[in-house]
């Protein structure tokens, strides 16, 4: 599985969580609705922002998004806030790297796991 390199830093600012049950509502003709669940383990997507740092970091990154199917397939992710290591993949259709303070790559991300 491959991971993500080193030299990338997930950044917790502005991070969030949600999770997705994808619940399924029955309206009823009268009365409450009925739900459920629609999966029995959540689809987490976190949302931050990584940071890539220089030039040459951005171009090895770039060069593994594409041996990675442009960040949809699997790779080993180092969760900062669990310390736990998790199985993630990218949700971005779209790479908008920013350069910050003339030092260093940044860039948008959403990662979705299982669970």
């Amino acid at each position: 599985m491959a991971q993500l390199p080193e030299f990338v830093k997930f950044l917790a600012d502005n991070y969030s969580e949600p999770l997705d049950y994808k619940v399924q509502r029955s309206e009823m003709d009268s009365g409450l609705g009925k739900q459920r669940p629609g999966r029995s383990k959540p689809v987490r997507t976190r949302k931050g922002t990584l940071t890539i740092g220089s030039p040459q970091n951005k171009e090895l990154f770039e060069e593994w998004l594409k041996d990675n199917g442009g960040g949809t397939r699997y790779f080993d992710f180092h969760d900062p806030l669990t310390g736990v290591t998790k199985k993630c993949r990218f949700v971005n259709k779209i790479w908008d790297f920013q350069w910050r303070y003339n030092t260093w790559w940044e860039v948008a991300c959403e990662l979705e796991s299982i669970g």
